[in-house]
């Protein structure tokens, strides 16, 4: 989050206009309809799945857009190239977090995008042993938001930044598998009768499926949401009758993690490195558990 928050900071400094998209993580969208206000920005959320919209939503005082290609929860698909060059024709900069993704999924730099952050808690680090993030962009914008970190506060620990390294070593392999075992545990869900909808650009029923294969082949990612047929009712038994899942609110880790969205019936997964015949059995098994 300090990465967003400096990022956006700095963009907006003295008042600007940002548009950005409405369907983000819940602390992100905190940060654009509370804290951003408080500091003078003016903040307008769109749905960045309808590049028509994100177009009309554009003033003359708007200094930035910003979105995520894949979206925490819900998995909508972003078209980037044409964001990208949304942003190209009317001289803003786009800021894009991908962190569901990581570098080894999609590069948003070569699809227009001119800053990019990642929360390195998650995939880039992998094992879920350090905080941090970390901003990719133009060594003029770069070199303003480390000075505004300094300033803040937002600074990495050493030892963190070492095991960081050590981490992203392994990102190419992990990616590879993070996106074989959620396709693969998509599939399945997507056919058990006490789920209602599994959220997975791999599936070819997803609205966005085109789009994802067009930036990002057919490696679609860990991330996946699912809705439950019996709703908040069925969460708890669900959650119970699992054995391997951790429930918890991170992702991008070795293990499977599972967080319930409260009042909703929706979960969302990160599908972890286990065995994969293990998983679908033990998620099969929870699924079956669920009172009809």
């Amino acid at each position: 989050m300090a990465a967003i928050s400096a990022t956006l900071l700095h963009l907006l400094a003295g008042g600007g206009h940002l548009v950005a998209s409405g369907d983000v993580y819940a602390v992100t969208k905190e940060l654009l309809q509370r804290d951003l206000p408080a500091f003078g920005a003016t903040v307008t959320l769109v749905g960045f799945t309808d590049s028509a919209a994100v177009a009309a939503a554009i003033t003359p005082q708007t200094r930035a857009l910003f979105c995520e290609p894949f979206s925490n929860p819900l998995l909508a698909v972003v078209d980037l190239p044409e964001i990208g060059r949304l942003a190209e024709e009317r001289g803003i900069p786009l800021v894009v977090d991908n962190t569901f993704l990581s570098p080894a999924l999609l590069r948003p730099v070569e699809h227009g995008a001119t800053i990019v952050v990642h929360s390195a808690t998650k995939y880039l680090s992998g094992h879920g042993t350090v905080l941090g993030g970390v901003i990719c962009g133009p060594k003029s914008i770069v070199r303003e938001v480390r000075g505004l970190l300094s300033r803040l506060g937002g600074a990495m620990g050493a030892f963190a930044a070492w095991v960081l390294l050590h981490g992203v070593k392994t990102l190419p392999m992990r990616a590879e598998r993070h996106s074989a075992h959620a396709l693969a545990l998509a599939d399945l869900l997507a056919a058990h009768p006490a789920v209602a909808t599994v959220h997975y650009p791999g599936l070819s029923s997803h609205p966005g499926h085109e789009i994802a294969r067009h930036l990002v082949g057919d490696r679609f990612g860990g991330m996946l949401a699912v809705q439950l047929a019996g709703g908040e009712a069925a969460v708890g038994p669900f959650l119970n009758a699992l054995e391997l899942s951790t429930i918890a609110v991170s992702l991008g880790d070795v293990s499977t993690l599972i967080w319930p969205l409260p009042g909703s019936g929706l979960l969302r997964l990160s599908v972890g490195l286990e065995d994969l015949t293990e998983l679908e059995t033990d998620f099969t098994q929870a699924l079956d558990q669920i009172p009809r």
